[in-house]
């Protein structure tokens, strides 16, 4: 498939699209079967011509599997304004067909896109936050209200490595 003539673009293109509609190898063999069959383009065969190998058939499969590889390379902030874009596109459609359950489920996909919702992740960075104001609160209180000691976390013996442990309570 080195030159690229029209009609192997227009074959890569056909299998591209049942490709993405989940087709495998046996499914563009029973697909391209058919198409040359009925004598529809691209697939129709000359007089004297054979059915398409499963070789080729590979080939067009990797064509159609590199241009899928290729439209994925994008930047995720492209890719997230493609989506709410999109997905405004749905809403409006909703609307427009007077499904507003469609549309209230589209608008509920935006606002999590956006990260309107509070997350299981806000609610714990919350709460590990506050934990770790507590902590400081304790460590200045004992600080302020002890005399330094190793047991009081101060820098004392034992902290440092100088002289045995505090004893446990």
């Amino acid at each position: 498939m080195r030159a690229k003539s029209p009609k192997i673009r227009a074959r890569v293109d056909d299998v591209l699209r049942i490709r993405l509609d989940g087709a495998e190898l046996w499914d563009v063999r029973q697909y391209v079967a058919q198409k040359q069959e009925a004598g529809a383009e691209p697939w129709a065969l000359r007089d004297g011509e054979k059915p398409l190998s499963d070789r080729q058939l590979y080939r067009y499969l990797a064509a159609a599997d590199t241009l899928i590889t290729d439209s994925c390379r994008t930047s995720r902030r492209r890719l997230l304004r493609n989506h709410l874009a999109q997905r405004r596109k749905l809403f409006a459609r909703a609307v427009a067909a007077g499904d507003i359950k469609a549309a209230l489920a589209v608008l509920q996909d935006l606002a999590k896109m956006q990260g309107l919702y509070p997350s299981e992740d806000d609610a714990l960075r919350r709460e590990a936050e506050a934990l770790r104001k507590q902590l400081v609160e304790l460590r200045e209180a004992r600080r302020e209200g002890g005399h330094g000691t190793a047991a009081e976390g101060t820098g004392g013996a034992g902290e440092r490595g100088e002289g045995p442990p505090p004893p446990a309570p």
